[in-house]
């Protein structure tokens, strides 16, 4: 029987190539699922939750209900893969053929738990229209509706993308194509789709009000 720690190291390996695009089988991530859900192993669900928590927080930063104030991307995502966790049974679990799928079914969790959150900050919301002073109602309204301005002005996931990689992870342009190569190859194509943001946010008959009235 293969050991639990041969089986996560051959799992962060496929996953490396993976992520270098790199072709790669699917033994060892399958056999770390297998171990954790079928299992029971408490070490190969952590070993689940460190390979994939990178993933999960750029799906909360992408997906599209997601808003800073709904929560810390990273909380999002520990509390996506608990949900994971709670529903992927072994019976679950046998009907899933390969990793590809249960990575669609972990997304979906965290797009739910994204979901989820909305909804409790709009009940919260109600509830401080009524019980909160007026200047910081303002102040959270403020920054909500500067938020959507942006997230209205953003197209497709290489547009969110490249905010999620200079504004949140701090990447510099360059940068950029190594960690997102599939949908920016090169600088170029970073500097393109970045142009084409700022372009359209110059655009923006809200941010020209916000700017004129601030400045």
């Amino acid at each position: 029987m293969t050991s639990l720690a041969s089986i996560i190291a051959g799992a962060e390996q496929e996953c490396a190539a993976f992520a270098d695009r790199r072709p790669t089988a699917e033994t060892y991530r399958i056999a770390l699922f297998h171990r954790a859900i079928v299992g029971g192993c408490g070490e190969a669900w952590a070993a689940l939750h460190r390979l994939y928590r990178p993933q999960m927080v750029r799906w909360v930063w992408l997906c599209r209900a997601y808003r800073p104030w709904l929560g810390d991307h990273h909380d999002l995502a520990d509390a996506s893969f608990a949900r994971f966790w709670r529903a992927m049974t072994p019976q679950r679990f046998a009907g899933f053929a390969g990793v590809a799928p249960l990575l669609r079914y972990l997304q979906q969790c965290v797009i739910t738990e994204v979901i989820d959150a909305q909804r409790t900050y709009r009940e919260s919301a109600s509830l401080d229209a009524v019980t909160l002073p007026s200047y910081r109602l303002s102040d959270r309204l403020a920054r909500r509706d500067a938020w959507d301005v942006l997230c209205g002005v953003l197209r497709g996931d290489d547009e969110r993308t490249l905010i999620y990689a200079l504004f949140v992870e701090c990447r510099t342009p360059r940068a950029v194509p190594a960690a997102y190569g599939t949908l920016f190859p090169t600088v170029a194509t970073v500097r393109r789709v970045q142009h084409r943001v700022m372009e359209r946010l110059r655009r923006n008959d809200v941010v020209i009000g916000l700017w004129q009235e601030y400045r």
